[in-house]
């Protein structure tokens, strides 16, 4: 039993961590995603600061006269004094255009057309895996493997001491792999916890009515209609804000 257990782990523990690593680093990134966008596209990022900037009115008209027919659908302010100004704009013709316009002088400096989309691919590889509602499926069964990581783990871990190092490990009288192995229990038994919190949590998101009812049957509490929709993310996200 012990061996086939031990196979569940180490299987459930590659898998998940391609997928844990894939999003550790694109997280990392997205977490400076605004750094990042500006450093690619400086022309579109700044300006140079000239006294104060156009009313969001007059550059409301500037670009009305120059898109007829357009509606301005959103406004990213800048956070800095030398960051453009973001607009997204609805054309008569049914398109969206991001535009970034120098606050100061109303120019248009460019659009998002124009722009280096590495960040925001980085983003839709950390949100959607790059393929679109697939990701959906992939992060499920992923939440799935990191369930059976976290139940195989403690119970190879369970009949070891608690929260324990030997003390040749500690005292480096013991092999590099011995210490490596008893480091990996104590930091799995530590986080295992919070991995099949994690993971239990992302299964009843992922798969939310199945278990939704499953909930209302074990409770015996009435179903509850909800009246919210699943909003695609991806049109969402259609304009982004590279200046905000």
């Amino acid at each position: 039993m012990r061996k086939l257990f031990l196979t569940l782990h180490l299987w459930a523990g590659l898998t998940a961590a391609l997928f844990l690593l894939l999003l550790g680093v694109s997280g990392a990134l997205v977490a400076f995603e605004g750094e990042i966008d500006r450093a690619l596209n400086p022309r579109l990022s700044y300006v140079h600061p000239q006294g104060q900037p156009l009313t969001l009115e007059a550059i409301s008209a500037r670009l009305t006269a120059a898109y007829p027919g357009a509606t301005i659908e959103v406004f990213g302010l800048p956070q800095r004094a030398d960051y453009s100004l973001f607009v997204g704009l609805m054309q008569s013709s049914r398109k969206r255009t991001a535009l970034f316009v120098n606050p100061y002088t109303g120019e248009v400096l460019g659009s998002a057309d124009q722009a280096n989309h590495f960040a925001n691919r980085v983003h839709q590889l950390h949100t959607h895996l790059l393929v679109g509602e697939l990701a959906d499926e992939i992060t499920g069964w992923s939440s799935v493997f990191l369930l059976v990581l976290s139940i195989t783990g403690l119970v190879l871990w369970w009949p070891r001491k608690l929260f324990r190092l030997r003390w040749d490990s500690l005292t480096g009288q013991g092999s590099l792999k011995r210490f490596n192995y008893d480091l990996h229990n104590l930091v799995g038994a530590a986080s295992s916890i919070v991995l099949f919190i994690f993971a239990w949590t992302a299964i009843g998101i992922h798969w939310e009515r199945p278990v939704g009812k499953l909930a209302e049957k074990i409770s015996g509490a009435p179903a509850v209609r909800s009246e919210f929709r699943k909003f695609p993310l991806r049109e969402a996200c259609r304009c982004r804000r590279i200046a905000s």
